[in-house]
């Protein structure tokens, strides 16, 4: 299901940004025998708009958007999509890598997925390495971002690696869910369309429910103005969009500080 979900997103990608009579290729082909470890190699190719070289490094990131969209297809969305991709494919022991000649050029996405020997197979699911962030605890998570594509995927994200994740579209109902669900982490964005995130902190902080809880603000506010507005407010921790996924793993997998507040109370 996984997989079809990343092949399918790679599809509609590739639509979106190629116009009315383009082409769009979808291959599969065994890579890498002879010694080397063998690959199943699923190609999504167009002749489309292709993508910039400034964009290109960056293109899995998450929030990031090329500046032109096609008006024939309308809004298209703030690629979150991709790196849902990237990280469905990474859990699956695969990885992942677009390639453009630049704008105007089409754009093609190669997905690498290992081939198992099935006569090992037995013996790797009994054995094999567990994905980065699978022993990690799991974490009643509330993320409170009015974009529903952004929520969404954090909370696809924090699914698949095994939290409990909770929705809210706005600092009111952020309140509202926290003081029922207790949350032991808040995702938290600082534009909201009532109040914006350091009120919604403040209110938190100030709940039983949610008094100890770790906040973390993701936000694209990065100034050091910014950082000062999130500490006074009770934030934990502030992250910069485009987040840095490891960073945020690597958040989601320290203790709450119920602890360490707690002590001090």
């Amino acid at each position: 299901m996984r997989l079809q979900q990343v092949v399918v997103n790679l599809l509609d990608n590739a639509s979106k940004f190629t116009r009315d009579g383009g082409h769009i290729w979808l291959t599969l082909a065994r890579e890498g025998d002879g010694g080397a470890r063998a690959y199943a190699a699923v190609r999504v190719r167009d002749d489309g708009m292709g993508i910039s070289r400034v964009l290109l490094p960056r293109i899995f990131e998450l929030f990031t958007q090329g500046q032109e969209v096609s008006s024939e297809r309308g809004r298209a969305g703030i690629g979150v999509g991709l790196s849902l991709v990237k990280s469905l494919v990474e859990l699956h022991g695969g990885k992942i890598e677009a390639v453009s000649a630049g704008e105007a050029l089409g754009s093609e996405f190669v997905l690498r997925l290992p081939v198992l020997d099935a006569a090992r197979i037995p013996a790797q699911a009994r054995g094999g390495k567990k994905p980065a962030g699978v022993d990690a605890p799991s974490r009643r998570i509330l993320v409170v971002d009015d974009n529903p594509d952004v929520g969404d995927a954090l909370r696809g994200l924090l699914a698949m690696q095994g939290h409990e994740a909770h929705i809210a579209r706005d600092g009111a109902d952020a309140v509202a869910r926290a003081s029922e669900l207790r949350p032991d982490i808040v995702l938290l964005d600082i534009s909201l369309p009532d109040v914006d995130g350091y009120e919604v902190a403040r209110r938190l902080r100030a709940l039983d429910a949610t008094r100890h809880a770790l906040i973390l603000a993701l936000t694209g506010f990065g100034q050091h103005g910014d950082l000062e507005r999130s500490r006074a407010a009770g934030i934990d921790r502030h992250l910069t969009k485009p987040v840095d996924m490891d960073e945020l793993e690597d958040c989601l997998r320290r203790e709450p500080t119920a602890k360490t507040r707690g002590s001090e109370d």
